[in-house]
């Protein structure tokens, strides 16, 4: 169909260009202090129609009362529609975990999107992070990636001074997480 055709390759000319403000460290993000919790169920909220259309479920386990951090709201809410799509192309049945909670003994809070998708072999894991490469299982091609989404958020994430990581194993899922240092506000 010529309008997704012509949507994929806005999407990886978009992509393209961000990667490489990203890169050049051209980007311009707007931090402010906002509650991550509110930005998680918004962007659920937004994607639940494709979740569900595809048969899957989503969950979200949210610690109460997490303190506000300081993040770039647009930019947070494009990694987690990253990771939440992500998700949604690799799981064929099951479904979509996404947890927030404050790691005990630090000023971070943890944010963990879990599927119950194809996974990937951990050797692979590091390579994800390249910019353009998309993974290939046992003759199965991904469908629209450009291979982008996962390098840019981790550059995102990063510029929070945050980390991402995946934890996956070949037909046990992914989990992917990721930390941020909190910012509290003061009354």
């Amino acid at each position: 169909n010529v309008q997704n055709n012509v949507f994929r390759l806005t999407r990886l000319i978009d992509e393209v260009l961000q990667y490489q403000k990203l890169d050049s460290g051209k980007m311009v993000f707007n931090f402010s202090s906002g509650l991550i919790n509110e930005v998680i169920t918004e962007t659920v909220d937004s994607m639940k129609v494709v979740i569900h259309k595809k048969g899957l479920y989503i969950k979200c386990e949210l610690q109460e009362s997490l303190p506000a951090v300081e993040f770039d709201r647009d930019k947070i809410i494009q990694v987690l529609v990253n990771l939440i799509g992500n998700s949604v192309r690799f799981t064929e049945q099951g479904g979509i975990t996404i947890r927030t909670t404050m790691i005990q003994g630090s000023d971070e809070i943890e944010i963990s999107v879990i599927d119950t998708g194809c996974g990937m072999s951990p050797e692979l894991i590091p390579r994800v992070f390249e910019g353009f490469f998309n993974i290939s299982q046992e003759g199965k091609h991904t469908v629209g990636g450009t291979g982008l989404g996962l390098p840019i958020s981790k550059q995102i994430i990063q510029a929070h001074n945050g980390e991402i990581k995946l934890i996956s194993d070949i037909d046990k899922g992914m989990e992917v997480i990721i930390t941020l240092p909190l910012k509290e506000i003061k009354p």
